[in-house]
């Protein structure tokens, strides 16, 4: 029988908290082509761990911008747009 700290210590996949003023709409920005994750404000669950590529637009305000998060099983990742 594990224990709850074994069971999360094996598992493969966080969660992104994506935080924005207005909105934005995010894609996973990994390689290849972009995938969406939807618009933020947003909480995506089931990311893989690692370091993922997150590119966040807004046209209205000519906003786009990529950042490289660290997702992590243990703990919340958290990107903040103030736009």
């Amino acid at each position: 029988m594990g224990t709850a700290e074994s069971t999360r210590s094996r598992r493969t996949t966080g969660t992104l908290e994506i935080r924005a003023k207005t909105w934005a709409d995010c894609f996973l920005a990994d390689g290849g082509s972009e995938t969406s994750i939807g618009t933020a404000p947003i909480t995506v669950n089931d990311l893989s761990v690692g370091r993922h590529r997150v590119r966040c637009k807004n046209e209205g305000q000519s906003k786009d911008e990529t950042d490289t998060v660290m997702i992590d099983a243990a703990k919340i990742a958290v990107i903040e747009k103030n736009w």
